[in-house]
């Protein structure tokens, strides 16, 4: 199993994965973040202005989509050093270990931009992200009640940490 994940992925891909995230029925219980977005023209859209967006692979199939949000700059170069991070995996690569090593990647790659410290809000009631999080790495840190809204109801959420630069120290 090869394992790739693209920085510069081709806007076609973003829109064919969100497409998919749309139409999956769990997208109830998944990140509340994607919210904010109303469409895949509107997420393609804030591709450069206020998100960088990076698509994990396997065996050369699209396998999930992964974004930076809110990144925290530092003058003067404006380096970023820290970030949310967001995401979404197709149902047939939601296996375990494969979120995993998929993660494993893309915290490597997110770690060569020079971001520090990567923040990720989860809804309570998405048991599969708190997994895959606490199985990269991240640390629970708040609970942060009726944090996030998505369709018309306010949902509660977990936030986790995730200093890179530990990580691999």
């Amino acid at each position: 199993m090869i394992i790739t994940i693209d920085a510069a992925p081709p806007a076609e891909t973003l829109r064919h994965l969100w497409q998919q995230f749309e139409e999956d029925p769990l997208r109830t219980v998944l990140l509340a973040d994607t919210s904010t977005f109303l469409s895949a023209g509107h997420f393609i859209a804030a591709v450069g202005q206020s998100i960088i967006p990076f698509v994990a692979s396997v065996d050369g199939e699209p396998a999930g989509i992964s974004w930076l949000y809110n990144i925290a700059l530092v003058p003067p170069k404006m380096t970023p050093i820290s970030a949310f991070t967001a995401g979404y995996v197709l149902p047939q690569f939601r296996d375990a270990h494969l979120r995993r090593e998929c993660n494993k990647a893309y915290i490597s790659l997110v770690q060569t931009y020079g971001i520090e410290h990567l923040w990720a809000e989860v809804k309570t009631d998405n048991l599969a992200a708190h997994y895959a999080l606490k199985a990269s790495g991240f640390k629970k840190t708040a609970l942060l009640p009726s944090w996030k809204r998505y369709k018309g109801q306010w949902h509660n959420m977990i936030l986790y940490h995730l200093p890179i630069l530990a990580t691999f120290e």
